[in-house]
């Protein structure tokens, strides 16, 4: 082999050597780069994530939304309170909705969390009651819709469902029944309130009358319940579909441009609540259960009796 074809071979490896150089330079500099990027990805991961909610802070919401629409039904009458006070507040009862088909689902006594609604129920019917006779107002407001007779109505065709449901698997007659029993007790809790009205039109005492309407009113049916047989559809459907939330919002949107279509107004808001449907992440939050429980007739009462004082030592 000449001198030439040394030269040749030793200027091959040479160039074979700088590849090789420079392919470990890329490789490594391709390293440092990934380890790099593991920590910068993630941050901007958690820039550009979508805050969440869950069902705590979803209540809170739907108690702000309450205070708006209380505060327009109750001194619209006497001041000029805006319009938009009342469309705002329209997606609080679809929150509480919402979390009342949570609350079924995750509790740990159904039977028990029945009871509290209904207690709740009762207590409210009792508190507004004497209320009202305490502090009358000229304007004929009336605190005759209750919201936590709502809840119990929807919780309680939740529980017929589920029976429903039950029977029709394991085809028992007796289940089904039970189901049908469960969703015509709001019906048959409307002939109390039918026969004090027909009272009323007798020469029954008044003392009488006043204490059998308050008896009829403790009954949750679909006449004293706040907004009606149409909300305790919603509650059922949210239950219905309650593992598929992107379902549920939609029926929000749905409910919203019904009622929109059927009342005009602002009841479109109604489907702002699909919002924090969506954003639901799955978690309870803190509770406050006291809390919730004891906000509804406490900010009823309180509006009512300011608005009251308002209108005797201001407006007059």
């Amino acid at each position: 082999m000449n001198d030439h074809s040394f030269s040749r071979v030793g200027v091959f490896l040479y160039a074979k050597a700088r590849f090789y150089v420079r392919m470990k330079a890329v490789y490594i500099m391709s390293l440092r780069s990934k380890a790099g990027m593991k920590g910068v990805l993630p941050s901007i991961r958690r820039k550009r994530r979508i805050p969440t909610l869950n069902i705590t802070q979803i209540k809170y919401v739907a108690a702000a939304l309450t205070v708006c629409l209380l505060f327009h039904t109750l001194f619209a009458p006497m001041v000029d309170v805006p319009e938009w006070f009342i469309a705002v507040g329209r997606p609080a009862l679809p929150l509480f909705l919402f979390a009342a088909t949570e609350g079924y689902v995750h509790t740990r006594s159904r039977q028990a969390y029945l009871k509290r609604l209904l207690s709740c129920s009762i207590l409210m019917t009792a508190a507004t009651f004497a209320v009202q006779e305490l502090f009358p107002n000229r304007y004929e407001l009336s605190l005759m819709g209750n919201a936590f007779g709502t809840l119990f109505i929807s919780v309680l065709y939740m529980v017929g469902w589920d029976r429903l449901n039950e029977g029709l698997a394991l085809k028992e007659r007796s289940k089904i029944r039970d189901a049908l029993f469960v969703f015509l007790l709001p019906v048959a809790a409307i002939m109390p309130l039918a026969v004090v009205g027909i009272l009323a039109d007798t020469d029954i005492n008044h003392v009488v009358l006043q204490a059998l309407t308050f008896l009829a009113l403790c009954i949750p049916n679909f006449f004293v319940i706040s907004h009606g047989v149409l909300y305790i559809l919603l509650g059922l459907l949210l239950y219905v579909f309650h593992e598929k939330r992107v379902v549920q919002a939609v029926i929000v949107i749905l409910y919203g441009l019904w009622f929109q279509y059927i009342y005009g107004g602002g009841e479109w808001c109604i489907a702002l609540a699909a919002i924090p449907v969506w954003l639901y992440n799955g978690e309870k939050g803190r509770g406050r259960k006291s809390f919730f429980y004891g906000f509804y007739p406490v900010a009823v009462i309180a509006l009512y009796i300011l608005s009251w004082l308002v209108d005797r030592f201001i407006v007059m």
